[in-house]
């Protein structure tokens, strides 16, 4: 059966540099998830895709406008962001499309802009209760994150 044509949803990934590692990580796993999905299109777009000679805060500016949605990857570096808390945070606040991934440990009450408070956090649920950020899973239990962020991803924006 073809697929559908759709207009592509844009995914603006929001992330520190420090934690590259962690983030090529996560998203090696859920970019082939967002790729088999049959009822929508997506694209995940980063800072790494300028064109080198482009300006790179217009370049921001313009996929922040036409992102379907925001993944901002919760970290102590992310949170410290200045470029992220004044530039990236507000154009998803103001249009309601951000979703926040735990990608390592921070204090809710206290390192979360108050802004974000409220926003539900995806972390990996345990059979115990607990709620664990991608950093804090095995390999096998990042992959079960990455297709549980998926589907969360797929229920935000359906």
């Amino acid at each position: 059966m073809p697929r559908i044509e759709q207009q592509t949803a844009i995914l603006f990934q929001s992330y520190a540099r420090a934690d590259m590692r962690l983030v090529r990580s996560l998203m090696s796993k859920l970019a082939p998830l967002l790729r088999a999905c049959q009822t929508a299109q997506y694209t995940l777009w980063n800072d790494n895709m300028i064109p080198i000679g482009r300006n790179w805060r217009q370049e921001i500016n313009e996929q922040l406008e036409m992102s379907r949605a925001g993944l901002l990857l919760l970290s102590p570096n992310a949170i410290a962001s200045g470029y992220i808390r004044d530039n990236e945070l507000p154009t998803f606040l103001l249009q309601q499309k951000l979703i926040l991934v735990g990608l390592k440990p921070i204090d809710i009450a206290t390192h979360l802009p108050a802004a974000l408070v409220e926003l539900p956090i995806y972390r990996l649920p345990t059979a115990h209760g607990r709620l664990l950020y991608y950093s804090e899973c095995t390999p096998a239990q990042r992959e079960t994150f990455a297709f549980e962020l998926y589907q969360q991803i797929q229920q935000r924006l359906s």
